[in-house]
């Protein structure tokens, strides 16, 4: 996929007649973006006396795509659709220790003395449609973009590492890990907002800094939504920020 992407925007890039002027005022605009951004997961579990739950740090992803510029009557203001392919990376751990009233049994809870440190990570695929209302104002040879919208997805895969360590009361640990196809289990399309300021160098080359917030749960909450060890993880969300390097074609 990455390779794919790559060899579409480089391609795209020679086939724009570089050595053209392009039209600053030109009602509809065209061209393509690439992103390095890192994603989070939030809605963590609430902790309590048993349980801790810790947000994983940044995890690194890519996006790449097309966006077109209609500019309208009123001046400066445009909108902005795209269609972007993203990768999402995201996670976070946590730690059980169980106590004497644990109820004897409980699949989430190793002995007394022990302690379960989990952590989840996640990778997502993903197919874009944001759509955004700005303003340009231009000062000189620079344009200063500002960028609000919403944005549809539709997640084309989803996978899980899950890896469990137990220690007992000893310091004696083991550590498993497993990775997991969890398309099924996580809803198939997201809704989020998302917003940002760019800069335009020149006619065709920009740069942008975005950040994208998911209303919608990540994981579905019918009855027998995904749990780990009984946690549920129906009410998390991803957020991501964007670092876009964009370059117009017409």
């Amino acid at each position: 996929m990455k390779k794919i992407l790559f060899s579409f925007l480089l391609g795209a890039c020679f086939y724009a007649p570089a050595q053209a002027q392009l039209d600053e005022d030109k009602v509809l605009q065209l061209g393509i973006r690439a992103v390095v951004n890192g994603s989070w997961v939030g809605n963590l579990p609430t902790n309590n006396a048993q349980f801790n739950a810790n947000k994983d740090n940044m995890k690194l992803g890519y996006s790449g795509g097309l966006w077109v510029r209609l500019r309208m009557p009123i001046t400066g203001f445009f909108i902005q659709p795209e269609l972007n392919i993203a990768q999402q990376n995201g996670g976070f751990s946590y730690q059980i220790v169980p106590n004497a009233n644990t109820p004897a049994g409980n699949a989430v809870s190793p002995p007394v003395g022990s302690t379960f440190d989990d952590s989840r990570s996640l990778s997502l695929t993903n197919l874009e449609f944001p759509v955004s209302l700005g303003f340009k104002l231009n000062l000189g040879k620079v344009g200063i973009r500002l960028n609000a919208g919403g944005v549809l997805s539709g997640i084309l895969q989803a996978k899980e590492i899950y890896t469990q360590r137990i220690t007992t009361g000893t310091q004696q640990s083991v550590t498993l890990s497993e990775q997991e196809d969890v398309k099924e289990q996580v809803n198939a399309f997201q809704a989020g907002l998302q917003g940002g300021l760019g800069l335009d160098f020149g006619t065709r080359l920009s740069l942008d800094l975005r950040l994208q917030q998911n209303l919608s749960n990540l994981y579905d909450q019918a009855p027998g939504s995904p749990t780990r060890n009984n946690i549920a993880l129906s009410s998390q969300r991803v957020t991501t920020g964007q670092l876009v390097i964009g370059f117009r074609l017409l």
